[in-house]
């Protein structure tokens, strides 16, 4: 998914049917921080905390020594609980044992919507260019 919020256009590219999705956007302040909420690898960590979880110990990943948390807790989606109702969740989190940053985020939910999902790879500090923001929509794709 590419949002530009200046322009008040989203792109989100439906892979599996090799189409995309161009719709206009209408920001409201409790929309545009409830997507950053979610983008926040800080709010995940507040979530997590905020909800029954166990430790799981030490464990090296992309070569830096981690601390892991999980939780099948449906209170870690917080808000989304309601709009996309779960009958079971296990997410993980693992931060750097040296910076506290999130190294990587697991989750795997089952319900109306049941789905696995990883966040990895995370950059910190890095300029990037803008071109990065703009939507690569494949030329054999086609508009919905």
């Amino acid at each position: 998914m590419y949002e530009d919020r200046e322009a008040r256009q989203r792109v989100v590219l439906l892979h599996g049917k090799k189409a995309y999705v161009k719709e206009k956007t209408t920001p409201t302040d409790k929309g545009q921080q409830r997507h950053a909420d979610i983008m926040d690898p800080t709010k995940w960590v507040e979530r997590f905390l905020s909800c029954e979880y166990s430790e799981l110990g030490r464990r090296t990943i992309e070569g830096s020594l981690c601390e892991g948390l999980e939780t099948t807790d449906s209170g870690f989606t917080g808000e989304d609980a309601a709009e996309l109702p779960i009958d079971s969740l296990v997410a993980r989190l693992w931060v750097s044992a040296e910076t506290g940053y999130p190294v990587l985020l697991e989750a795997e939910f089952k319900g109306q919507y049941s789905g696995n999902a990883a966040i990895d790879q995370f950059q910190w500090d890095v300029e990037l260019d803008t071109s990065v923001f703009e939507p690569n929509i494949p030329p054999d794709y086609e508009q919905m």
